[in-house]
């Protein structure tokens, strides 16, 4: 993305990425998992054209490294009653050409479009071998730039294509078990920018977001409804031991303070404690709803 830490560092389209401060990156989450661990300088090996370069990238643990994974421009999920759908495009269409941009991967695609927010332009796609042409108008939303600025863009709410790869038992449970760490590394980063301050509305999501994204998940397939179960029930098993009065993780608290003091908590001390944190769920759970229904009004 123009202006990211990525450019900065010299990293380009169509570079691999082969490792970063001398680890070796595998796949996608690999990358982001070594991106994501400290501050300051990191060291990264790309291969470009066949030939390996070293490239020094500076940059902050909250700045996006503002790079993406290049897929094939081939549609895979659209979103129902967006501009994609809209206009008629399905599921497996090659966009070969937004506008006057010819687009050779995802990422073509997206620039084009980001380009003009709220424009009525021409997409062209090769279904079944036959080239076709769609009027289409995209949508115009406001989102946050790798600066951090705030900008409007163009989105045909479309998603790329993705392949899906059967693997044995203890390939699984390795791939599982990745994941799942994954998944918790993620829930402590965002508690860690939620108690700095710089947590927006846009970046928490009650149970209407839940309603809505579970009914998008179900859509998708069943195996995209059990991966977004998976990921609640580690974020809410992360988040049920946090040190707070009425959760797991409160109680744990007053096992540990009934264990220094050599002797429990009285009846009354236990009773206010759990309102105070029963009132500070209750806040959040109605903030966040807000928030939810403030998304579904704009």
């Amino acid at each position: 993305e123009p202006g990211s830490a990525g450019e900065r560092s010299g990293v380009r389209a169509g570079d691999e990425i082969v490792s970063v401060d001398e680890r070796r990156v595998e796949d996608w989450s690999a990358l982001a998992d070594a991106l994501s661990k400290g501050d300051g300088t990191k060291r990264l090996v790309v291969r470009r054209g066949g030939a390996e370069s070293s490239l020094e990238a500076v940059f902050s643990k909250d700045e996006s490294f503002g790079i993406v994974p290049e897929v094939e421009p081939v549609i895979g999920d659209v979103v129902a009653g967006g501009p994609g759908e809209k206009a008629g495009l399905r599921r497996g269409d090659r966009v070969v050409a937004v506008g006057s941009a010819r687009v050779d991967g995802w990422s073509d695609l997206r620039s084009a479009v980001e380009a003009m927010p709220g424009e009525k332009t021409m997409v062209e796609v090769v279904r079944d071998g036959e080239p076709i042409r769609l009027d289409v108008s995209l949508d115009e939303v406001e989102e946050k730039g790798p600066d951090g600025e705030s900008r409007r863009v163009g989105k045909l709410q479309v998603a790329p294509w993705q392949e899906r790869h059967r693997l044995n038992p203890f390939a699984a449970v390795r791939e599982g078990v990745k994941q799942t760490v994954w998944v918790i590394g993620n829930v402590f980063e965002f508690l860690r920018i939620l108690f700095s301050g710089r947590v927006t509305a846009d970046m928490v999501g009650g149970p209407v977001s839940i309603f809505h994204i579970s009914g998008e998940s179900a859509r998708k397939g069943l195996d995209t409804l059990l991966s977004l179960l998976a990921f609640l029930s580690v974020e809410l098993g992360i988040l049920n031991l946090l040190p707070i009065p009425v959760l797991d993780g409160g109680h744990l608290v007053f096992l540990g303070i009934e264990g220094a003091r050599r002797k429990p908590l009285s009846v009354k001390q236990r009773v206010v404690l759990q309102q105070i944190g029963l009132a500070v769920i209750l806040l959040v759970m109605v903030t966040v709803t807000v928030f939810d229904v403030g998304r579904l009004l704009r």
